[in-house]
């Protein structure tokens, strides 16, 4: 049941790409251009250069950005606890009382069912959990033979594909959640973008000292380690360039409104040994994260702010969006 008409609201979409680095984003300063979508998106949309994240680890990194909240709300203070019975309305649960239908895919097993992420979602699968509306993933591809031969015959994201099948039977306005994995250790080349000359490039930039290297591993070794990791943004900026496509020809007129962020940061080689392909202390490649919102019924002309922004935030904009005030 919906609370509220649905009229003409706008479609939602709320991208979370799981520990990006502010400066693997292209618009933000990554070398090699990784992220050609997300920088279109910012290039018509908003940017807040001083984004942070309210924690540094996946649960109370997502709580944040799903919820609204911050540590001392919801009392998930790290991936070893679930969200309370009694925390507050997700951003779901309220879109779905304004009479949207609640879509979720999400590659990070940590943000499940069990944690508390799929309340409000009238469809909800997550990688970790393998399900599908409350189905297992092989059970589900069964009941559709020809995605399930697909499955089998391809190396393709099953998030995207999921949720690229789901919108083909979506009614009304919707809000649609993607969570992406692969720019959490250990990175995925989906693309096979890495190559010699990449990496010497980004070996020169370790020399020259405009890529930090305060380990005891070679410059050359650190040059691989961002070519892996910005390929894996590469990867996932692909498949979010795709998924913003079709969503927004199946928005059409009521236009749709993207939000694009992060849980939480991640460090490279900038803080010692112990911390390369770690997100972990309160440095500011743990805690800055990208936050880029656009919204298709204006042009703002790549507005950038520069406060301090918390992607606590996202609940409220997405809102706003919904009761057709502008983010």
């Amino acid at each position: 049941d919906r609370a509220e008409p649905a009229g003409d609201r706008p479609d939602l979409a709320l991208f979370v790409l799981d520990a990006v680095q502010v400066r693997a984003i292209g618009h933000m300063g990554a070398p090699l251009d990784p992220s050609p979508n997300i920088d279109s998106l910012a290039a018509r949309g908003w940017t807040a250069e001083a984004a942070f994240s309210a924690a540094t680890t996946s649960i109370p990194g997502h709580a944040a950005i799903m919820f609204g909240l911050d540590v001392a709300e919801h009392g998930a203070r790290t991936n070893d606890f679930d969200l309370p019975d009694s925390v507050s309305p997700s951003l779901a649960e309220r879109l779905r009382d304004r009479g949207y239908t609640t879509m979720g895919f999400c590659h990070n097993p940590l943000v499940s069912t069990k944690a508390g992420f799929a309340r409000g979602f009238d469809v909800w699968w997550n990688w970790g959990e393998h399900g599908w509306l409350g189905a297992t993933a092989s059970s589900a591809a069964m009941r559709w033979p020809a995605l399930y031969l697909w499955l089998r015959a391809s190396d393709i994201d099953l998030v995207t594909l999921h949720a690229r099948y789901a919108l083909s039977g979506a009614r009304g306005p919707l809000f649609t959640f993607v969570q992406l994995l692969y720019t959490h250790d250990s990175y995925v080349d989906g693309d096979g973008w890495v190559n010699p000359e990449r990496i010497a490039h980004l070996r020169e930039l370790v020399e020259s000292g405009e890529l930090s290297n305060r380990t005891g591993y070679s410059d050359e070794e650190i040059g691989g380690l961002h070519a892996s990791y910005l390929a894996s943004v590469k990867y996932s900026d692909r498949l979010v360039g795709e998924l913003i496509e079709r969503l927004a020809a199946r928005a059409g007129e009521r236009g749709l409104v993207v939000v694009l962020t992060a849980d939480h940061g991640e460090n490279l080689a900038e803080h010692g040994d112990d911390a390369i392909a770690r997100h972990f202390g309160p440095w500011s490649t743990s805690l800055r994260i990208p936050l880029v919102v656009a919204d298709s019924r204006v042009d703002s002309a790549g507005v950038r702010e520069r406060r301090l922004a918390s992607h606590q935030r996202v609940p409220r904009l997405l809102l706003d969006a919904a009761d057709q005030r502008l983010p």
